[in-house]
């Protein structure tokens, strides 16, 4: 009789430590935002003015985020994060906007998201602020193309239910 192989333990995620922004960098960030590291990871904390729904930016600079780094990010840093739903949203092609290749953004959705009362939930834009963020966290960025190798099927929508 075979036993079953236990898969070996994940490694454990890197500490999150406070970074601090330099007084350049303040005039392109929300006020109040956070900075944060954990290991590659530079994680922006923000709180969206009028709404109070939180808004994370997490990056590397040389890979995607995992996402257990995005969770134990989102988990840790946000107030009460176990009883908020939040999303890492795909706008529609023509919103599109990545000014850096390695990047993931988390939005707190508002409470009634999912309770069928029809109406979208909008995001705020707030694109270039976050993506001046990020150069300061993560690097310089460099535009990635829609038709670039990380959208082979550009164009094509619909082109993987073929």
């Amino acid at each position: 009789m075979k036993t079953a192989k236990k898969k070996p333990a994940r490694p454990a995620l890197p500490p999150i430590e406070e970074i601090r922004f330099s007084k350049k960098d303040l005039q392109f960030i929300q006020p109040g935002s956070r900075a944060f590291k954990m290991g590659p990871c530079r994680i922006l904390l923000s709180q969206m003015p009028g709404s109070g729904l939180w808004h994370m930016s997490i990056s590397t600079t040389f890979r995607d985020p995992t996402w257990h780094e995005v969770a134990k990010a989102w988990y840790t840093l946000v107030p009460d994060a176990g009883n908020r739903t939040a999303a890492m949203i795909l706008p529609k092609l023509e919103d599109y906007i990545n000014l850096h290749d390695f990047c993931f953004q988390v939005h707190e959705l508002p409470e009634d998201t999912f309770k069928g009362d029809g109406e979208p939930v909008e995001v705020p834009a707030r694109a270039m602020m976050l993506a001046q963020a990020i150069e300061m966290l993560a690097g310089p960025m460099t535009p990635t193309a829609l038709e670039g190798e990380r959208f082979p099927q550009e164009g094509k929508q619909g082109a993987v239910n073929k």
